[in-house]
């Protein structure tokens, strides 16, 4: 049972057997989340603009933060932990003097982390609010997220791979529907499909042992995600 919601760093940091400074690392290198202690902070909402899984021109997926925000709602001010940003701690492990004005908001729906930020605004009697000085602030670590780390860094290595995120399985799903339509003209509005064979007999050749059912499986399921559009000349 946990007996705490939170740690501070000082705390935590002997339950992992390291110090303080490492778990700032880990929070560097979005390794473990490290949260600041508000205080009747003022902030404003914020909502990423574009899709929620959005590409660039090479198709490469492109992170919230990278991109531009708009304001929602009005100001309201916000007490207990707010996540940082893994480039914030990077600041701040370089530099004591760092500050901060965005963080990690929470959300309700299926955006990925980052989707949303709080950022530091004027206070409700319009005065200025400074950027926060983390030298300043009380940093911690909740509790779930603090033993979830323990217990995976104690598990063997090769059990430490994490499952495919929702945008990682879009992008292989991409990859696979893209290459069985364009290289076996596989048809995946057709009831039966040549491709699926032929797919088989080439993975054998590389001992690569995959049956008819497995393979058209995993072709339905990327067709069913990516509807990929069907060109004219399959």
């Amino acid at each position: 049972m946990l007996e705490k919601e939170y740690y501070s760093l000082e705390d935590a940091a002997p339950i992992l057997k390291c110090k303080a400074g490492d778990l700032i690392h880990l929070g560097a290198n979005d390794k473990l989340p490290i949260f600041a202690l508000a205080c009747d902070w003022w902030v404003e909402l914020y909502c990423c603009n574009d899709p929620l899984y959005p590409t660039d021109p090479y198709g490469n997926e492109v992170l919230p933060r990278e991109r531009d925000f708009h304001k929602t709602g009005i100001p309201f001010q916000v007490s207990g932990p707010v996540r940082l940003y893994p480039e914030t701690l990077l600041k701040y492990e370089a530099s004591d003097s760092a500050t901060a004005k965005r963080f990690v908001a929470p959300h309700d729906d299926d955006a990925p982390e980052g989707y949303y930020e709080y950022r530091l605004c004027a206070e409700g009697d319009n005065k200025p609010q400074h950027d926060v000085a983390l030298s300043t602030c009380v940093l911690v670590v909740m509790a779930t997220d603090l033993f979830d780390y323990q217990q995976s860094s104690e598990q063997p290595q090769s059990t430490l791979e994490k499952p495919l995120s929702t945008r990682e399985k879009h992008s292989l799903f991409k990859l696979v529907i893209g290459m069985a339509m364009m290289g076996y003209k596989y048809d995946p509005t057709a009831k039966k499909n040549v491709a699926v064979a032929d797919i088989c007999d080439d993975l054998k050749k590389l001992e690569i042992r995959l049956d008819n059912d497995t393979v058209k499986k995993w072709l339905d399921e990327a067709a069913k995600t990516v509807e990929p559009k069907l060109p004219n000349n399959i």
